[in-house]
């Protein structure tokens, strides 16, 4: 999010500003398929029972072709093959947590499901922190790797997929315990995209999956883009980045924490306009 996609714009694309703008395009392409096809794919996994086969497979294609990434040296002639790349690792993560998320209300009681949800959260803030600590320690800061060619940030990737294999393999293993609906007991039927949306008028699934592509794409868009754009528009320094990422892991943490405290006390509605309200708020006054 922070070190390897302002690499990607200070040292391949042609240009910062042109480094920013399509970076942020290759991941809202993704975002778009997955809003597309990701309801019609989890239809078929209720209905063929595929949650663990898709769960196990997307993680996997995510880690794999993270490690692609290693190819993209500093040089405008992977311009587009870092952003394929990225954007199709992406795409593979971003469906990989459909299933993944679809188990919280497998593995947690209706009255703690938000302190659930916020504890996973947090403790993927967490995970993240000190995966950017080693990073910045072993990858940026010590002179062990050869910098050559960006050798050092071109490991990054590598490290992030063993990091993820490392911590998600225990889950994939034991995932089919948490999926234990019988292939006989799903009567539900795999509908198009269209009749999940629209019957006659909006539908309520409707209605929210307009609503959650707007601000949850838009949040990750916030999350994703905020070291390139702080690099490229505030002009910070690659130490000042990286201060500016531990400090978003550290309230991101909190916020999680408070949140699903928050969400089973007042419900999700309320929490989520007041977080709306109050990103909105931030970001104006970072636009000022």
């Amino acid at each position: 999010t922070f070190i390897f996609s302002t690499y990607f714009s200070q040292k391949i694309a042609p240009s910062s500003i042109i480094g920013q703008s399509y970076w942020g395009w290759a991941i809202g392409a993704s975002g778009f398929f997955v809003a597309l096809l990701g309801p019609i794919i989890g239809s078929i996994s209720d209905k063929k029972n595929y949650n663990v086969v898709f769960l196990r497979t997307f993680s996997a294609l995510c880690m794999v072709i993270t490690c692609l990434l290693w190819f993209s040296k500093p040089s405008i002639n992977f311009f587009y093959y870092t952003l394929i790349v990225v954007g199709i690792a992406n795409f593979f993560y971003e469906l990989s947590l459909i299933f993944y998320n679809s188990l919280l209300i497998r593995v947690s009681s209706k009255e703690k499901i938000g302190k659930s949800s916020g504890y996973g959260f947090a403790l993927g803030y967490l995970g993240g922190l000190f995966a950017l600590l080693i990073s910045i320690k072993i990858f940026i800061q010590a002179d062990i790797l050869n910098k050559e060619d960006a050798q050092n940030i071109r490991l990054i990737p590598f490290f992030v997929s063993v990091w993820f294999l490392i911590f998600s393999l225990p889950f994939l293993i034991k995932a089919k315990k948490y999926f234990s609906l019988k292939k006989t007991e799903l009567k539900t039927k795999v509908v198009t995209l269209k009749s999940l949306i629209w019957n006659k008028k909006i539908t309520d699934i409707g209605k929210f999956l307009i609503g959650r592509m707007l601000y949850a794409d838009g949040l990750n868009a916030i999350i994703v883009m905020g070291g390139i754009f702080a690099v490229g528009v505030y002009g910070l320094k690659i130490s000042e980045l990286l201060y500016l990422s531990i400090l978003m892991n550290i309230t991101a943490f909190l916020g999680a924490l408070a949140g699903g405290y928050l969400n089973d006390k007042y419900g999700s509605k309320k929490i989520i306009v007041f977080s709306l309200i109050g990103l909105i708020i931030t970001s104006s006054l970072i636009l000022a």
